[in-house]
């Protein structure tokens, strides 16, 4: 039996054992609302996450193929959903949660677009995204997780506009950003006389719009 008949036959057999309720759209297959797992062989290079769709299993799209992934507000990504997607390049949220592991390790991700209205970002969410460049928090983030943006071995810039955000990163910033480029890059700010030397000691604060620039 040659490869491509072993693996059509592989596909039936998982279609057949699908809950009564399953469909597949683009490739992504549904339990109701919820996704419950993928065929690769039908994931276009953009996938839009359909706006009935409220959730899914966790990590249940490891390793999709999809280059592009639009994600409707309606939609709660749960733990470790799209983790290690090496083919994912470009990322649109307009979800209110993205919880922890997220998009652990897409090492591909070049463009994060967090739209108004994202309000939390677990721990880990985009850590080892190793081409993320940049990252723009907007006003609607309230929280960060631990480490959310650790081991981005690319990122120079990161704007944050909600204001006590910005001070809750400041106080302690290696702690969401650690082994990133602008940890080292950046100048260390003054202190005072006899003052130690936080670990945190190398950002700059636009005071006028109250972003946080790395």
């Amino acid at each position: 039996m040659n490869t491509k008949i072993f693996l059509l036959c592989l596909l039936s057999i998982m279609i057949c054992s699908l809950p009564v309720k399953a469909e597949i759209i683009d490739g992504v297959i549904y339990d109701g609302t919820v996704i419950i797992g993928y065929d690769a062989t039908q994931i276009p290079d953009t996938l839009v996450i359909p706006d009935f769709a409220t959730g899914g299993y966790m990590k249940a799209m490891k390793g999709a193929p999809m280059k592009c992934l639009i994600i409707p507000q309606t939609f709660k990504i749960s733990n470790g959903l799209f983790i290690q997607c090496q083919n994912l390049e470009s990322v649109t949220i307009a979800s209110t949660d993205i919880s922890e592991r997220a998009f652990w390790n897409c090492t591909k991700l070049n463009t994060l677009d967090l739209k108004s209205g994202v309000e939390t970002i677990g721990s880990e969410a985009f850590a080892y995204c190793t081409s993320l460049e940049k990252v723009k928090l907007p006003s609607s983030v309230i929280y960060l997780g631990p480490k959310a943006f650790e081991n981005c071995e690319q990122l120079k810039v990161v704007k944050i506009k909600n204001r006590n955000l910005v001070d809750e990163v400041n106080s302690s910033v290696h702690m969401y950003f650690a082994n990133t480029p602008f940890l080292s890059s950046q100048p260390e700010r003054p202190r005072k006389p006899g003052m130690s030397t936080p670990n945190n000691s190398r950002y700059k604060i636009n005071s006028r719009t109250k972003t946080v620039e790395y």
